[in-house]
């Protein structure tokens, strides 16, 4: 009896397992055109991706201090999923030139998620400053396959990307628009004062 119990239950999961993939591939299909007409819209707000970047307090936890004037030279950030598979992903960031120091270009990383949830990426080549081996640039040549001698936590980066900050980027910049006009209350604010 417990047995029959154990399957059916264990069966009822598998279930559930297929639903959510569909549920997602389903979500995934109705967004993608939300999302092509955001990134048209966010074309036109220089800096956008700067400030969501700099607003997210965890994707601070991934750069140095060193890193933010390349990272407010992304321009564009975008996360497509692989459709059937619903769970593999690319993610394409595109940065503009710092002058002297990092060419304008374009970096897509291909991402796939095994049955066990572990995420794998193949290395891609990107022109950067070679003082930043050990930085955020590292991320781009993670792969997965080689813990403790790439980039730390290269998965939970790209996780990051593609669950938090491209689907609610405007969210984050949001608060940062926020912030700033807060911040600029308190000082008008104070001027007044004296």
């Amino acid at each position: 009896m417990r047995a029959r119990a154990l399957e059916a239950l264990a069966e009822c999961e598998r279930e559930r397992e297929r639903e959510e993939r569909a549920l997602e591939v389903e979500r995934q299909r109705r967004l993608g055109p939300v999302y092509a007409r955001r990134s048209k819209a966010i074309e036109g707000i220089a800096g956008f991706w700067g400030i969501v970047l700099t607003q997210h307090g965890e994707f601070a936890n991934y750069v140095r201090a060193a890193d933010w004037r390349y990272v407010e030279a992304i321009r564009r950030v975008e996360v497509e999923w692989a459709g059937a598979g619903a769970w593999d992903f690319a993610i394409t960031v595109e940065f503009g030139e710092v002058e002297g120091r990092l060419r304008a270009q374009s970096v897509r990383k291909q991402f796939t998620v095994g049955e066990d949830g572990e995420v794998r990426s193949a290395a891609v080549e990107m022109e950067w400053p070679k003082r930043y081996d050990g930085t955020f640039f590292a991320w781009f040549r993670w792969t997965g396959e080689r813990p403790g001698e790439e980039f730390a936590n290269g998965d939970e980066l790209a996780r990051l990307f593609s669950e938090e900050l491209f689907p609610y980027c405007v969210r984050y910049y949001a608060e940062a628009q926020r912030d700033v006009e807060e911040e600029e209350e308190e000082e008008e604010e104070e001027e007044d004062m004296y």
